[in-house]
């Protein structure tokens, strides 16, 4: 599913050679994709399979509420962008697809940094 998603967002212009999953990732899945070229593309996954807190350390509302998920990663990146911050380019978005085991992802983001 990884591979698929990654090629989607280079749009051919390049092919995918391996995926590693990345440590450290623990609300969302976080995938390196190598590029054929030497080229790396980072796949960012967000859903339940891929979301490694107890569901009952997860506050849904108040202050200390769940602060993850893929809109607040694009609304930090366009302010990023907006302030002259150079960002990795989001090359592709897709809200609603399956997660790598099969299961529902619940949305994920390409992304590639810029040359």
């Amino acid at each position: 599913m990884i591979v698929a998603v990654a090629a989607r967002a280079l749009g051919g212009r390049g092919r995918v050679v391996g995926v590693e999953r990345l440590r450290g990732g623990t609300r969302k899945g976080v995938y390196r994709v190598r590029v054929e070229g030497g080229r790396d593309v980072v796949v960012y996954v967000w859903g339940r399979a891929e979301h490694r807190w107890p569901e009952t350390a997860v506050e849904r509302e108040g202050p200390f509420a769940d602060p993850d998920g893929l809109d607040l990663f694009l609304g930090a990146v366009r302010v990023l962008e907006g302030a002259g911050v150079r960002v990795p380019a989001v090359e592709l978005v897709e809200r609603d697809h399956p997660g790598p085991g099969g299961g529902h992802g619940g949305g994920g983001g390409c992304a590639r940094p810029r040359p």
